[in-house]
């Protein structure tokens, strides 16, 4: 395990006695310093907050509040500082904080320089999976501290929900865990359904007289992806008959897996840890499970997968599941189930989440 050190940055001791937001600072054995915030209920003391959620980022360079841009390129969606405010009104104190690989790439902005740095070496031989799992125990162990008569949550998206898995099979304290867009399988499997097999529902329907080809005036009707296509129908068209099948889709799509490559010490290391049905079956506390039906990032039949475990072979108590019609990754509306763009949580969704954690992580 790496050993965290913490460091309370002066904006921290500033505020703390008045701010509803504590900033703070932590480095990581390899030198990297992320930035944090630790958001308590107004007017409540440390020393008497009951419940802390440590919220867990999914793959990417994230922020701590999980921005991105909404579907109309304008709206900034701040997914984690909405899921705090709301934990915070149910009377939770909430940490989030910049994902490790957010940080260096806001210092390789700076300077470049830093991607052949010692640091980057440093960060390299300890690896990625495993830093972020050392983060989080980094950051459980400062806020139990910090809050030392608080219950210790944790809430994992995407890959977080695979991290939060790892942490709560590791540290004893944590009395429950919050999973949303749950996956059960490697990295590199979810990388591959994505690629290779998302594109088959939105195939299905450009496929308008179900002769399992495309023509290029059904790729005209298909959207910028079918436009795309058609555009380059030759480059696609393999067989050289004019059109372009659903195999010949997933060719050109998978070469963009070859040429992402693959991080085998990631892979190792997720080899290093019991398997994700394993920490599933073996947890002790509480998991809830919040999956939508139409997330074709971490598609439902992964959570579905362990319903059916959990109910008819392991007979645990201790797994709930809820899931979303016509919800995507990130429990967000969505027109279809091939679509890719982000919208803000659905609202009816998030109050359902909020009452679950509420309910049941006391």
């Amino acid at each position: 395990m790496v050993r965290m050190m913490l460091v309370l940055s002066l904006l921290g001791f500033l505020s703390e006695a008045t701010a509803k937001e504590l900033a703070f600072h932590y480095k990581t054995a390899e030198g990297l310093t992320l930035a944090g915030k630790l958001a308590t209920p107004d007017g409540a003391s440390y020393d008497a907050v009951p419940r802390v959620v440590i919220l867990i980022h999914g793959s990417g360079p994230n922020d701590m509040d999980s921005s991105m841009r909404a579907m109309d390129g304008k709206t900034r969606l701040r997914y984690f500082k909405t899921l705090s405010d709301a934990l915070v009104e149910k009377g939770f104190a909430v940490v989030r904080y910049n994902k490790r690989t957010y940080e260096l790439k806001q210092l390789g902005l700076k300077d470049r320089s830093v991607f052949k740095s010692p640091l980057m070496r440093r960060l390299t031989k300890t690896g990625w999976l495993k830093g972020f799992v050392d983060d989080v125990e980094g950051v459980a162990r400062w806020a139990t501290g910090k809050l030392p008569k608080a219950k210790l949550y944790l809430l994992g998206v995407s890959q977080g929900t695979h991290i939060a898995l790892i942490v709560a099979h590791r540290l004893k304290q944590v009395a429950g865990v919050a999973l949303i867009g749950f996956y059960s399988t490697s990295l590199h499997v979810q990388m591959f359904e994505q690629i290779v097999y998302r594109p088959q529902s939105w195939f299905v329907r450009a496929d308008t007289n179900g002769d399992g080809k495309l023509s290029r005036a059904e790729l005209l009707l298909a959207g910028k992806a079918g436009i795309a296509i058609a555009l380059h129908l030759s480059v696609f068209d393999v067989d050289g008959d004019g059109m372009v099948s659903y195999p010949e889709i997933q060719a050109a799509n998978i070469i963009n897996l070859y040429r992402l490559g693959t991080d085998l010490r990631y892979q190792r290391q997720e080899l290093s840890y019991p398997p994700i049905p394993s920490l599933v079956k073996h947890s002790r506390a509480p998991v809830l499970f919040f999956q939508g039906m139409w997330d074709n990032q971490t598609p439902a039949y992964q959570a579905m997968s362990m319903r059916f475990l959990a109910k008819n072979v392991w007979k645990k108590g201790n797994l709930r599941f809820h899931f979303f019609p016509k919800l995507g990754h990130l429990l967000d509306p969505r027109d279809r189930y091939d679509s890719v763009e982000y919208r803000p949580m659905d609202r009816a969704a998030q109050t359902k989440l909020l009452d679950e954690i509420n309910r049941t992580f006391k």
